[in-house]
């Protein structure tokens, strides 16, 4: 959902929440009686309500047709977007999640020598095409360069066998060089 849609569902959302607020206290008698049927016959008697309603129709339509829409493969177009890749293979296509790249990049660099721990981020540009940014603490007396090239081609290797997608660019940072424990967030 983009940011026009979303900016869309808060006014529509606040709209109905205020509507339904009116008509809750009109409902516990919170308003005297002629007050509200005054308040309501001025209102019906304006044009801008009717405006304002057909605005507020066009509004419902715009996003019951946002929260239906699908892409041409038949898939929900928002996931596919913002959290998915498709990989297209001969007998059809592959949705596969950025999170399960992001941890097959970690899990294949934690495998190479020297290697104390990783992190890894994975964008996608316009194009559709992947980025991995990739975070390693390297222990000490080991070369980072050589390191650093390892885990790259053995990542681009990995999702080849795994994906097909090919010529992926990895960006390594090195963020510590030590032999110290690594600080790890326990997972219950």
């Amino acid at each position: 959902m983009g940011v026009m849609n979303r900016i869309l569902l808060l006014l529509f959302s606040i709209i109905i929440l205020t509507a339904a607020g009116i008509c809750t206290a009109v409902f516990l008698h919170a308003f005297p009686d002629k007050v509200w049927n005054d308040q309501l016959q001025m209102l019906l008697s304006r044009k801008e309500t009717l405006v304002a309603l057909l605005m507020l129709c066009i509004v419902s339509l715009h996003m019951i047709g946002v929260a239906l829409s699908t892409s041409d493969d038949g898939t929900q177009a928002t996931s596919i977007h913002e959290e998915m890749i498709v990989a297209k293979t001969p007998t059809g296509s592959i949705c596969v999640s950025m999170a399960a790249i992001k941890h097959l990049s970690e899990r294949v660099s934690k495998t190479i020598a020297g290697v104390r721990d990783s992190r890894a981020s994975i964008s996608r540009n316009d194009k559709d095409q992947l980025h991995i940014k990739l975070t390693l603490f390297v222990a000490q007396g080991i070369d980072a360069t050589i390191v650093s090239q390892n885990v790259a081609k053995e990542i681009q290797s990995a999702i080849q066998t795994s994906l097909q997608i090919r010529d992926i660019p990895i960006d390594v940072f090195i963020k510590n060089i030590s032999n110290e424990r690594i600080d790890e967030r326990r997972v219950v």
